[in-house]
Order: structure tokens, then C-alpha cells, then sequence
């Protein structure tokens, strides 16, 4: 839409490697999106969720052509910050507490 409406997209994903991998989709169906926020620095969790998206010589960003986003997740700084989580639907109870 942005593309059809001469809009400039921006992602808005600067917290993590994970989330501009995620963003990073978007910039690859368009070359003229040019303008890409990327983590300049953050959290234990932003630094260390999932390896880096690095930028090239000229401070460009290109999408990882590893299979899936691009990037590996790094499991053990999740678990850090898991926690259990139950729904209730219909009267039937779901709980999430394992990753």
C-alpha cells in the first residue's frame, strides 16, 4: 500500500536483530525503500535474543539469504524471560509454559 501511495515505508523495528530480520521482508519486495531503523545499541535482550543483521560497507542492510528470517534465535535468553501463560476457552484451559 505504501508503494501504491508514493509513501516512503520506514520499518519501525530498531529494538533487535530479531525484529528488523522480521522487517526485512518488506524492504526485499521494494528497492526504493531506502530508509531502514537498525539497532544501534539496547538491552541484554535486544543484543543477544538472536545473531546480528549486519550492515555492509556503506551502512546498508540486506536480507539474510538463510532459510526462515534470517537469523537464529538464541533459546537460552528466551527461557530467561519466560513465563507460564494459561487461556481459558469455551471452559477449556490451554497453558504455555514450555518453549
Amino acid at each position: 500500500m505504501a508503494a501504491q501511495r508514493g509513501i516512503q515505508y520506514v520499518n519501525h523495528t530498531f529494538k533487535s536483530h530479531l525484529t528488523v530480520a522480521a522487517s526485512l521482508h518488506v524492504f526485499a519486495s521494494n528497492r526504493d525503500f531506502r530508509l531502514c531503523e537498525y539497532p544501534a545499541a539496547g538491552s541484554p535482550l535486544s543484543n543477544n535474543v538472536a545473531s546480528h543483521v549486519e550492515r555492509d560497507a556503506d551502512g546498508f542492510v540486506s536480507a539474510p539469504e538463510t532459510p526462515g528470517l534470517g537469523v537464529k534465535v538464541n533459546l537460552d535468553v528466551v527461557k530467561e524471560y519466560l513465563a507460564p501463560v494459561s487461556m481459558n476457552v469455551a471452559g477449556e484451559t490451554f497453558r504455555f509454559d514450555q518453549l
